[in-house]
């Protein structure tokens, strides 16, 4: 029997903690929900007095925070919170800000610090899969990785900047793979938001966010068995 992999209790610590931000916002919502809203109307404000700079701006906000390498639920809670009464483009910034983090670090890490990174990664539990399954599955290991709920996308940025990937289609597989989960967050955080807001939930966001957290659980999950089976077997 294989025994379960190491980056398993770093992951759970990730849910619980962004569990907890998810029940304490709600908790909030209910506990200030005059000062919330007035609040949110603040925001909604500043962000009309940037008027269309204002998406360039955080796609460009989101692209430094992903190199640094920071949480990214947090950033995009934050985008969609901005953007709330209008999810697609909030998501239309998060997508290209994620994007942005995803080319500069690879590049970094291809051009200007491989012994750096390999060095720091060299520690990670998920490390030595990830270049494994990128070395035999290409860009649709990219993809697959992205997908997996809880998984630190940031660093693995610069995981796959080591590896033979080429630029192209790198960044076209991680940006895929990256969509669904980021679907999640916004319309995730737009329903919260709205909610907090108005007291009422838009059936539709609702929806659309229920419906990809389940694709891709379920898809995460598939691919997370078929890795620890290649695993056991030696492949």
């Amino acid at each position: 029997m294989s025994e379960p992999s190491p980056a398993l209790p770093a992951r759970r610590g990730l849910f619980v903690l962004y569990l907890l931000i998810a029940l304490a916002l709600l908790s909030a919502g209910y506990l200030f929900s005059d000062k919330l809203s007035l609040l949110l109307h603040h925001i909604e404000d500043g962000v009309r007095l940037m008027g269309p700079a204002a998406p360039f701006a955080m796609a460009a906000v989101c692209g430094i925070w992903g190199t640094l390498c920071l949480p990214g639920p947090l950033l995009q809670g934050a985008v969609a919170t901005m953007f709330s009464t209008t999810p697609w483009i909030a998501l239309s910034v998060v997508v290209v800000g994620e994007m942005i983090a995803q080319a500069t670090s690879f590049m970094l890490a291809r051009h200007w610090g491989r012994e750096r990174v390999r060095e720091r990664l060299s520690g990670q539990a998920w490390f030595g899969r990830l270049e494994t399954q990128t070395e035999l599955r290409g860009v649709q290991g990219v993809f697959l990785f992205r997908l997996m709920p809880f998984f630190p996308n940031a660093l693995a940025s610069y995981a796959f900047g080591l590896s033979r990937l080429q630029f192209i289609p790198y960044l076209v597989a991680s940006g895929l793979g990256s969509i669904p989960k980021m679907v999640l967050y916004i319309f995730g955080t737009t329903s919260l938001v709205n909610w907090l807001r108005s007291g009422a939930i838009s059936p539709r966001t609702l929806v659309v966010a229920v419906v990809v957290m389940i694709l891709v659980t379920a898809l995460a999950r598939r691919w997370q068995r078929r890795l620890r089976r290649e695993i056991a077997d030696g492949t």
